[in-house]
């Protein structure tokens, strides 16, 4: 368990923690392995303990995105992204418990962590004056992993869109093409739940006149937002790919058909004639003429070429 002291002007990580300061706010950041010593340590510190069904959902690591209130604090659950492989995009849950002067996370992966504190070493003269605004500048981080998805998902599409439009070179990835997809689709839904617990959170802030807190909501509101219009609009554009590659393959049959046809037009009337002269019959007067096999042969030539500027005089070719 890592114990934050925020006084406003700077940060103090501390062993231990017995009471509440007079001034300033605490920010508690546990794994859920150490969730069983929290209600003994907010009972000694703020004399309230955790709900059993917080408690389970802060366990839960398939939990979705949500928000409920208390009348001692108010519990917003999370997904943070621990993979950025948009083959394989992996998110855990993340617990915010808000009381007046601390903030609880309670957590299955602590990348939001490390690069929390990152951000706080470089922006010392703007740390969080309370549990909320921390709170807000975790979630800010958290939604910014999503938006960075939005570079490779574009560039991945193009590479599947020359692919899929390459007509000299048979597409066969089907399999991952698919996985793509699924991905972007459980990617869409995550940053869906994200909007909807925010959106949650905000309506309950609502209730209070003017809290400036609002405009940083909206903020994040608009951050899955953004996010999530652009996994629709990669998702959409991958099944118009999908549509164009069919369309193109069907248009490439329909020309090598119609060569067929054209080519089976020219000689079906030539065979007609060979046919003819195959017949063995005796009195075939033109079998005996001189130049009846040259003569045969120049008008099927002719007859194949006027056949040959009809089709393309009627543009079949």
């Amino acid at each position: 368990m890592n114990i934050w002291f925020f006084n406003g002007q700077e940060v103090v990580l501390q062993n231990e923690i017995n009471k509440l300061p007079p001034e300033g706010y605490l920010w508690l950041d546990c794994a859920t392995y150490e969730i069983h010593i929290l209600n003994e340590l907010l009972e000694r510190i703020l004399g309230t303990v955790l709900h059993d069904s917080h408690i389970d959902d802060c366990l839960n690591s398939n939990h979705p995105c949500a928000y409920d209130t208390t009348s001692q604090y108010d519990i917003l659950i999370f997904h943070c992204l621990v993979s950025q492989d948009i083959h394989a995009i992996q998110t855990l849950p993340v617990a915010f418990i808000l009381f007046d002067k601390l903030l609880l996370t309670v957590n299955h992966s602590t990348y939001h962590v490390s690069k929390l504190q990152n951000r706080l070493e470089t922006n010392r003269r703007r740390l969080p004056k309370s549990p909320r605004s921390l709170a807000y500048f975790i979630l800010n981080i958290i939604t910014d992993q999503f938006l960075e998805l939005r570079k490779p998902f574009s560039e991945h599409l193009m590479q599947l869109q020359n692919q899929l439009l390459n007509t000299d070179k048979p597409f066969k990835n089907w399999q991952k093409l698919f996985e793509f997809k699924a991905n972007i689709r459980n990617f869409s839904m995550i940053c869906e739940d994200q909007h909807d617990a925010i959106e949650q959170w905000r309506q309950d802030l609502a209730l209070i006149t003017n809290d400036p807190f609002m405009i940083r909501l909206n903020d994040l509101l608009n951050h899955t937002l953004r996010a999530s219009r652009h996994s629709h609009q990669v998702e959409g554009e991958l099944e118009t790919l999908v549509e164009l590659h069919y369309s193109i393959i069907n248009h490439r049959t329909n020309e090598i058909m119609r060569i067929l046809t054209v080519i089976a037009g020219i000689f079906l009337p030539l065979g007609f004639v060979t046919g003819i002269f195959g017949m063995n019959f005796d009195n075939m007067s033109i079998l005996h003429t001189p130049y009846g096999y040259y003569g045969s042969l120049i008008g099927m030539g002719i007859f194949g070429l006027f056949l040959l500027g009809f089709f393309k005089w009627k543009k079949w070719i």
